[in-house]
């Protein structure tokens, strides 16, 4: 889901200007936490990528 700047600008207004809590935020504009948090591009709004490819530890002799 792709939100418009114009939700993005309403969302990170109601959370530093009117210091409403994200929760409160989502229920009012029917959104979900993980999306006010893409928003407001605060860690945890989207899940961590995997690591690609096999990584080996190089030995440190």
């Amino acid at each position: 889901m792709t939100i418009s700047d114009d939700v993005r600008l309403m969302i990170r207004h109601l959370y530093f200007g009117e210091h409403m809590p994200m929760r409160e935020i989502a229920e009012h504009l029917g959104f979900s936490i993980r999306t006010v948090r893409r928003a407001l591009v605060i860690d945890g709004g989207v899940r961590p990528r995997r690591a690609r490819g096999p990584y080996h530890k190089e030995n440190d002799s």
